[in-house]
């Protein structure tokens, strides 16, 4: 009889302990918050048109992303909310939206600001948002990466080198505060010998201000075609607190670029940097881009010193040819503070072919590869 009871309380001992194994483990489900995303730029001005993307990154739930446009003084006008399923992606398109909700700014001069894509996940890597900035009827166009707000970094200015390659250039720079607070900021222009154009202007809550920087540059009486641009704050702001967006265009020829910029930490120490440029075109372009068969690429090196003291900078151009690779330095030479320096590699018409530099130098054209290029500051 003992026996009897000792294995039925075994037997159920073990259908209790199987039973417990069998029960599936329960994780904790990630906790959801309200996100936002912020991208520098739009506009619905004539001739010009802009679409938002918005990408869903989770691979097996759909999204609610809300786009919200910021007007230059920072008036908002909710879109309508775009359902996206997962790892899918929506487009929309301004001119339409601003044809229905507010049609008296759909088209006008002066419709522009930043945008704000508000959702609600448990990261901000959820969704992937940009606006795409177009010109109507003409190859110009610039797509400006949504970034969510993080108080992890700071900056004291954003930096960047403004260039007016032909007279009939357009320079914009476009300065948004992203923060319901306002924001004293300063906007300087130099040219590549140093001389300054200073603007004193402050930034209202959710504020865009965009300048021409040929207008500047003709109003401060600078000369030359690139110089340096600084946005500084009177105190350190996060790195994505003020989104500063600048590009060039000529519609003369269909030329655009996106000019970059850099945050800037003026309270961290000297050290050196080494930069690096890689896969720059030297020479023709591959048949499968689509460029006219007579394209032939002049790459153009620009080096701007943006601190408060001279910089020893040195440069140096590698390739890889089908042979053997070879490295030729940049002429580049010790920067006084606020000074830009250049080097305009030649057009390569032949591959194999020697070039004169404009500094004496004698420069090789590769047969095939890509170039590096890189400045060590001190």
């Amino acid at each position: 009889m003992r026996t009897a009871l000792r294995q039925s309380a075994f037997c159920l001992l073990f259908a209790l302990v199987a039973a417990s194994a069998q029960q599936p483990t329960v994780s904790e489900a990630p906790r959801l918050i309200p996100q936002e995303a912020y991208a520098g730029y739009w506009t619905d001005e004539p001739g010009w048109h802009t679409e938002l993307e918005i990408r869903n990154n989770l691979r097996a739930a759909p999204i609610e992303v809300t786009p919200v446009l910021r007007l230059a003084d920072g008036t908002e006008i909710s879109l309508s909310p775009r359902n996206i399923e997962a790892n899918s992606a929506a487009m929309v398109d301004l001119s339409a939206e601003l044809e229905a909700k507010t049609p008296a700014l759909a088209g006008k001069p002066g419709t522009f600001g930043s945008v704000v894509f508000r959702y609600t996940a448990s990261n901000s890597t959820s969704v992937f948002a940009a606006a795409m900035v177009e010109r109507t009827g003409a190859p110009i166009k610039y797509h400006f990466d949504a970034f969510p707000y993080t108080s992890e970094f700071t900056s004291t200015s954003v930096e960047s080198i403004w260039w007016l390659p032909k007279p009939s250039s357009t320079d914009v720079l476009v300065v948004a505060n992203m923060t319901d607070k306002p924001i004293a900021a300063k906007v300087s222009i130099t040219n590549s010998k140093g001389k300054p154009v200073a603007l004193s202007d402050g930034l209202a809550p959710l504020q865009t201000k965009r300048f021409i920087v040929r207008e500047l540059i003709q109003s401060g009486k600078l000369d030359g075609t690139e110089g340096g641009v600084s946005v500084s704050f009177d105190r350190p702001v996060g790195i994505n607190d003020v989104q500063v967006s600048h590009f060039v265009y000529d519609e003369s020829d269909g030329f655009s670029a996106l000019l970059r910029t850099f945050s800037r930490d003026s309270s961290s120490s000297a050290t050196d940097w080494t930069f690096r440029a890689p896969m720059v075109a030297l020479a023709r372009p591959d048949p499968a881009l689509g460029y006219p068969a007579d394209t032939v690429f002049a790459p153009r090196v620009m080096v701007r010193n943006a601190s408060s003291a001279d910089l020893a900078v040195s440069g140096r151009v590698n390739w890889r040819s089908a042979s053997t690779p070879a490295r030729r330095p940049l002429p580049l030479a010790r920067l006084r503070q606020e000074k830009r320096s250049r080097s305009t590699l030649p057009p390569c018409k032949a591959p194999g072919t020697y070039h004169r530099m404009h500094n004496g130098r004698r420069f090789r054209c590769p047969t095939r590869g890509a170039m590096e290029t890189w400045s060590r500051l001190r």
